[in-house]
């Protein structure tokens, strides 16, 4: 978040919460006979030495490709060196990554290995088709898209299939993110962050008026919408 804002004051501290927490693992090591803090820099250190053959060492490489996928090739190496049960290529990509950065680390790697759209059209039309298998798997649960209100909301009990088909939606979305060099989650919060501006213009809008924003219609909402929306871009100019 303090990257994201800019705050450099902020982000010094959240730097020193994390350094931190590395310093007081390393003395919890240090007094159980395990490691001490020394022993984590000399060990990232070696890692960084090891997997960047081509700037430490004699690796010739061509571009960037060839960058990352000598540097998965390391990464296996070391995984089979250390026995790991699995030596599958995502099996050390973080399960608890925010979905839409799990997504495009698990596209990212797969594309090192050549398995990747050969352009975006490709992609744009892979949306195409899953919102299409999205629209089908609604209709044959008889399936109704008006969920606003709570009005014929579907019930997450019984919607296997559409999420299936929303999950496969969304997967999608985040390979179109990585193939025009943007951040899906960073699009998505930017656009979280826009909602909520938009919104409380809207309800600012009404408590000046003096009327019950949520007892408006949703019409009347509506064009408090298109006025705040029409209000934010103003000032931006």
């Amino acid at each position: 978040e303090s990257i994201e804002d800019s705050n450099y004051s902020e982000l010094k501290e959240e730097l020193g919460d994390i350094l931190l927490q590395v310093v007081f693992h390393s003395r919890i090591a240090e007094d159980n006979k395990e490691f001490e803090i020394n022993d984590v820099i000399s060990a990232i250190i070696k890692k960084l030495i090891r997997r960047h053959p081509h700037v430490f060492g004699d690796k010739k490489v061509q571009n960037s490709q060839d960058i990352l996928q000598n540097w998965e090739s390391i990464k296996k190496s070391e995984r089979k060196e250390k026995n790991s049960a699995s030596l599958s290529l995502f099996s050390n990509i973080p399960a608890m990554l925010p979905s839409l950065h799990y997504a495009c680390e698990i596209q990212d790697r797969a594309a090192r290995l050549g398995f990747d759209w050969d352009s975006i059209e490709g992609v744009v039309e892979k949306i195409n088709e899953e919102i299409k298998e999205l629209a089908a798997a609604m209709d044959s649960n008889n399936k109704s898209m008006k969920t606003m209100h709570g009005v014929n909301k579907i019930p997450a009990t019984n919607d296997a299939g559409i999420s299936e088909e929303l999950g496969d939606l969304l997967f999608s979305i985040v390979n179109l993110s990585r193939h025009l060099g943007l951040d899906s989650e960073q699009c998505l919060r930017q656009t979280c962050a826009k909602f909520i501006t938009r919104f409380d213009c809207m309800e600012e809008y009404a408590d000046k008026r003096g009327i019950d924003f949520k007892s408006l219609p949703l019409d009347e909402k509506d064009l408090l919408w298109e006025i705040a929306k029409n209000d934010t871009r103003k000032k931006k100019l």
